[in-house]
C-alpha cells in the first residue's frame, strides 16, 4: 500500500512540476531577474515590429522601465541557447515584420528562453538610450531568445 502511495505522490509531483514549466507567464512575470534566468518559458504577451526589431511590451505592467526584446538563436550578440528557431516560426511572424518602416502589434505566446543583464547600465547619448544590454546599441537589460510561437493574430 505505501508503494502504491508513494508511486502516486510521485507521479503528481512530476506532473504539477510539467504543468508549471508549460504555463503561460505573462510578460510582467519575466521582467525583473528571478529564477526564470536561462530557463524556457512560454510568454504571453503583445509584441511590437519596427523596422529596428520586436519587442514584448511591459506597458500593462506597474512597473514598465523598459520592454523586453526578442532575439533570435545564432544571431551574434545573442546568448547561446540550446536550441534552434522552430521551422515555422518566421512564416508566422513574417506578417508582421516591418523592414521599411512602420509598425505592427500582434498579441502571441512565444516560446523561449529568458536572460538578464547583470549590472545593466543605461544613459541617453545621441539619438537616445545606450548601455550594456542587449540588442541595438545596448539598450535592454531583458533579452528573450526566441524558440517558437505557440499561436499569434492581431490584437484586438
Amino acid at each position: 500500500m505505501r508503494t502504491i502511495i508513494l508511486l502516486v505522490t510521485a507521479v503528481s509531483a512530476v506532473a504539477s512540476v510539467r504543468h508549471a514549466r508549460s504555463a503561460e507567464l505573462s510578460v510582467c512575470d519575466i521582467v525583473h531577474p528571478a529564477k526564470l534566468s536561462g530557463q524556457e518559458v512560454q510568454v504571453i504577451g503583445r509584441i511590437v515590429f519596427t523596422m529596428h526589431g520586436a519587442v514584448l511590451t511591459t506597458d500593462s505592467c506597474a512597473d514598465h522601465d523598459y520592454d523586453v526584446l526578442i532575439l533570435y538563436p545564432d544571431i551574434v550578440g545573442t546568448p547561446t541557447v540550446p536550441f534552434k528557431l522552430e521551422p515555422d516560426t518566421i512564416e508566422r511572424l513574417r506578417p508582421y515584420f516591418r523592414p521599411s518602416g512602420g509598425t505592427a502589434t500582434a498579441c502571441a505566446v512565444l516560446r523561449g528562453q529568458v536572460f538578464y543583464k547583470s549590472g545593466f547600465r543605461s544613459k541617453t547619448l545621441g539619438g537616445g538610450p545606450q548601455g550594456n544590454g542587449f540588442g541595438p546599441r545596448g539598450a535592454f537589460p531583458v533579452g528573450f531568445v526566441l524558440k517558437g510561437v505557440s499561436r499569434i493574430n492581431d490584437c484586438k
